[in-house]
C-alpha cells in the first residue's frame, strides 16, 4: 500500500507519521531494536558500575574508556539505525516491498558517507555555536535532511548537504516545530523508562541497561518516519515529486 503523495502541514506530518508507526509497527521496532540493545548489553555487561545511579566515587580512566567506547561504538550502531529505518520509512511511504535484512543492507551501503556528512555536520553546526550561536543553528536547520537524502537518494556527501540547503529552504519553520514534538516525545519516554530502570540496574545491571535503551526502540522510528516524511514534503513542495511519481507510473504503465 502506498500513501498519498501530497504537499502536508505541520499536523499532516506528524499524523502520517503515527500511521506509518501503527501500521508497520513490527517492522521498526526491529529494525530499531538491534543496534539499541546491543549499545545497552555492552554498557551492562562491560561497564556496570554506570548503569543506574551515579556513584559517589568514579575512577576517571575507567569513565574515559566508557564514554570513549561508547562513543564510537554507540555512533555507528546509531548511523546504522538511522540509515535502515530512513530506508523502510521511504519504502513503505511509497508503496514499494521492504522488509528488515534489505533495509540493513541498503543501510551498510551508504554508512561510511553518512558517518562523513554527520562529522562535517556536527562540526560546522558546533563551530557555529561556537562563534555566534546563530551562525550555528542556521547551519543545523538548512542541512537538517541531509541524511535522508543521503540514503534515499545515495548521494555524495557534499550533495546531500546542498540538497538538504535547498530542500530546506522556507521550511525551517515548520522545522522546528517537528523537531520540538519529537524532542517532547523523546523526553517523556525517557524519564518513564529511567523511572523503572534506576531500581532494577542496581540489582541486575544488565537489565537495567536493557531497559535503558527502551525509549529509543520506541522513539527512534517515529523520528525517522516526521524527519522522511518532512524530505519528502518539502520534495513535493519543491520538485513536484509526488508528479514525477505518477508520471513514472503512467509511463511505465503503457510499456
Amino acid at each position: 500500500m502506498r500513501y498519498e503523495l501530497r504537499p502536508m502541514s505541520f499536523g499532516d506530518i506528524l499524523d502520517g507519521a503515527f500511521k506509518l508507526y501503527r501500521d508497520h509497527f513490527v517492522t521498526f521496532l526491529a529494525i530499531a531494536a538491534i543496534p539499541t540493545i546491543l549499545v545497552q548489553l555492552l554498557t551492562g555487561l562491560l561497564f556496570p558500575d554506570f548503569v543506574g545511579q551515579p556513584k559517589p566515587q568514579v575512577d576517571v580512566g575507567r569513565a574515559m574508556g566508557f564514554a570513549g567506547t561508547m562513543m564510537i561504538v554507540g555512533s555507528v550502531l546509531y548511523w546504522i539505525e538511522t540509515a535502515a529505518l530512513t530506508v523502510v520509512v521511504a519504502d513503505v511511504y511509497l508503496g514499494r516491498p521492504s522488509g528488515f535484512s534489505s533495509a540493513y543492507r541498503r543501510a551498510w551501503r551508504v554508512l561510511g558517507k553518512l558517518i562523513a556528512a554527520s562529522l562535517v555536520w556536527t562540526l560546522a553546526v558546533m563551530g557555529g555555536l561556537m562563534l555566534l550561536i546563530i551562525p550555528g543553528v542556521l547551519l543545523m536547520f538548512r542541512w537538517l535532511l541531509y541524511a535522508q537524502v543521503l540514503v534515499v537518494e545515495e548521494v555524495d556527501v557534499g550533495d546531500s548537504l546542498r540538497r538538504s540547503r535547498d530542500l530546506t529552504r522556507g521550511l525551517k519553520g515548520k522545522l522546528f516545530l517537528l523537531m520540538l514534538v519529537v524532542g517532547l516525545v523523546s523526553i517523556a519516554i525517557t524519564l518513564g523508562a529511567q523511572a523503572l530502570a534506576q531500581p532494577l540496574a542496581r540489582q541486575i545491571p544488565v537489565l537495567g541497561a536493557l531497559i535503558q535503551g527502551v525509549p529509543q526502540i520506541l522513539f527512534a522510528p517515529l523520528s525517522s518516519a516526521v524527519m522522511t516524511l518532512a524530505y519528502f514534503d518539502a520534495r513535493i513542495r519543491k520538485e513536484g515529486f509526488d508528479l514525477q511519481v505518477l508520471a513514472r507510473e503512467v509511463l511505465g504503465g503503457k510499456e
